[in-house]
């Protein structure tokens, strides 16, 4: 369905997404979910807003990839790098204790 650079497409009976055009390039789309109910229904079952206890219809799960404070060092620089190049620093850094340990007790060997 189009109406003046307006697209809507519906999913389901209660999802549509809108689909348009801002600033005459950028394409927004926006996924709603509109349901009507009885009053009564509505005040015998509220629901909480955003994430409180009443969370359901529908289900808000909690945030995932947000930054967490902490003062460790590594905590810090693991969630600012993606996994793989984390666990590729940390097995750089397993070398090179690995290598420091081999230096130190090197002298002890020879002897």
């Amino acid at each position: 369905m189009t109406d003046s650079g307006c697209e809507i497409e519906f999913i389901d009976d209660n999802t549509f997404t809108l689909t348009t055009t801002v600033d005459n390039d950028k394409k927004v789309k926006l996924r709603l979910d509109m349901r009507l109910m009885p009053g009564d229904d509505a005040k015998a079952n509220p629901v909480g807003e955003a994430r409180n206890d009443t969370n359901m219809e529908p289900f808000l799960p909690p945030p995932v990839g947000r930054i967490s404070f902490s003062l460790n060092p590594f905590k810090m620089l693991s969630q600012l790098m993606g996994p793989a190049l984390w666990n590729k620093i940390k097995g750089g850094i397993c070398c090179a204790c690995c290598i420091a340990l081999c230096i130190v007790s090197l002298p002890m060997l020879l002897t």
